[in-house]
């Protein structure tokens, strides 16, 4: 094997290598920045404890108005 290959293989691993990680650090970032807001969690959390019966309609519209501002 002569050095030119050498080169070549490591100029192809390099890049490779250097795409993956942009890939990766693409898919993170943006992936962050899909999450719901906090008003739509807490407005989730709020409805299932509706429907399992933890409160009723004037607590929930009491806790959604309390820690929505």
């Amino acid at each position: 094997m002569d050095n030119s290959s050498v080169y070549v293989f490591s100029a192809l691993f390099c890049i490779t290598l250097f795409c993956f990680l942009a890939v990766r650090i693409y898919s993170i970032r943006h992936k962050s920045g899909n999450s719901p807001r906090r008003e739509d969690d807490i407005a989730w959390i709020l409805k299932n404890r509706m429907a399992k019966g933890e409160i009723d309609e004037q607590e929930y519209s009491r806790l959604k108005d309390l820690l929505t501002k």
